[in-house]
């Protein structure tokens, strides 16, 4: 019988609620003058109760239709955002990838974009000279290492940046819809590399629209709906649930 790995990262009872102030019209604004009064404040629950274990090295796929909670759920987990209610707990860092490429500057050269973009993913000046040339290869750029971010095309970026963000050293992995955009040909590299990934000492939690990722590359699946966990556990049971769920709209 295997010895079972250590929990990675915790949440209990997560929940996470956002304040806003109403529109003030003048009429409002004139009802406050001669009456007094607070500005009212409005409430929204992103996150309901999330309760998760994942244990260290588990690849863990995020589902949900558009306003889940996956990206909050990510960002509170990273300490992104605070949880209004509940207790989280990380065992080792996190480097969180919402859109690769963010942080990039368009005028700068790839090549000082790979030392910008390689500190924003965690990475010594050392470990960036020492990858320099394989990122460069990996992304298929070799020709454009002194030319302008701007003057690549949107899918050339993309595989510019999730080829720094490879080498990311942190414990935890959170993604959130990072490598799904490009051309087959750079979802087949993305894909070999979380090949590499899934028995991996690095835990990944990735927000996808992706099933065929879930399927292939995740060891467990979360499925949220309005901020709420509908279910979570063995990625074919939650991901024919969450099927299950969107046939019946």
């Amino acid at each position: 019988m295997s010895e079972a790995k250590p929990i990675s990262i915790a949440a209990t009872g997560v929940s996470k609620e956002f304040r806003y102030r109403g529109s003030e019209t003048l009429f409002r604004l004139l009802q406050r003058l001669i009456f007094g009064g607070a500005i009212r404040s409005k409430a929204f629950r992103a996150l309901s109760d999330v309760d998760l274990a994942v244990a260290k090295g588990e690849v863990v796929g995020i589902v949900g239709n558009n306003g889940a909670g996956k990206t909050t759920l990510l960002k509170t987990l990273a300490g992104i955002y605070r949880p209004t209610t509940g207790e989280i707990n990380i065992q080792g860092e996190v480097a969180f990838f919402a859109g690769l490429g963010v942080g990039m500057v368009g005028d700068l050269s790839l090549h000082d974009n790979l030392y910008l973009y390689g500190a924003i993913c965690g990475l010594p000046r050392l470990k960036i000279e020492e990858v320099f040339d394989e990122v460069i290869e990996w992304a298929e750029l070799g020709e454009f290492v002194e030319a302008p971010l701007r003057t690549l095309s949107t899918g050339m970026r993309g595989r510019f940046a999730f080829s720094i963000a490879r080498h990311a050293e942190a414990e935890n992995l959170f993604l959130d819809e990072a490598f799904t955009a490009g051309d087959a040909h750079f979802k087949d590299k993305c894909n070999r590399f979380f090949e590499q990934r899934r028995h991996g000492p690095q835990t990944i939690l990735a927000a996808t629209h992706s099933m065929d990722f879930v399927r292939q590359f995740c060891t467990k699946a979360l499925w949220m709906d309005h901020g709420r966990q509908m279910a979570w556990g063995d990625v074919d049971e939650v991901l024919q649930e969450y099927k299950a769920a969107n046939d019946r709209l």
